[in-house]
């Protein structure tokens, strides 16, 4: 058989192009005795016949207009779910830190999977607009169990300095 009908064979059987298949140069004389697609099955098991790898295109060819698929927005990689994520991320924070209830929760859960919120900035101010959630301040921030803590230890503090101005008036 031909060397061109043989990696044409080659190549139906290795799913690839014609000009990816190499016969090597030692095995010229088994593939001309070659007949039938069995034949050429036993040479490329027995690595006579290859198939070369692809080359990878470089980043900028990638990058080229003719190799995109796809729209700008779909191969944008900030994606609706990963927005939605977030958005129902911070409601749960909410819910949990009790500051939303339970129906307001089921609402906003609903209008987060409608999409009308396109951040978590707008969820928030949305929830502020409508009255569903209490302004968050810096004050209310600080947890009861540590504010009770802050003050013990602004207690200590103060104790501690009107101890050390009278021990330094005595000496």
């Amino acid at each position: 058989m031909k060397e061109e009908k043989a990696k044409q064979i080659a190549s139906q059987i290795l799913n690839s192009g014609v000009s990816r298949i190499k016969i090597l140069p030692n095995a010229i004389e088994d593939v001309k005795k070659a007949l039938t697609r069995n034949d050429i099955r036993k040479l490329i098991e027995d690595k006579k016949i290859i198939a070369i790898a692809k080359k990878q295109k470089m980043k900028k060819e990638r990058k080229k207009k003719s190799v995109r698929k796809g729209t700008a927005k779909a191969r944008r990689s900030v994606k609706w779910e990963d927005k939605v994520r977030a958005q129902r991320r911070l409601l749960k924070k909410l819910k949990e830190e009790k500051k939303i209830s339970n129906q307001n929760f089921k609402k906003v859960y609903k209008l987060i999977k409608s999409g009308n919120f396109a951040s978590k900035s707008s969820l928030l101010t949305f929830l502020k607009d409508q009255k569903l959630i209490e302004e968050v301040t810096k004050s209310e921030e600080i947890k009861e169990g540590t504010k009770e803590e802050a003050k013990e230890t602004k207690k200590e503090i103060n104790e501690e300095k009107k101890e050390g101005g009278r021990n330094e008036k005595s000496v």
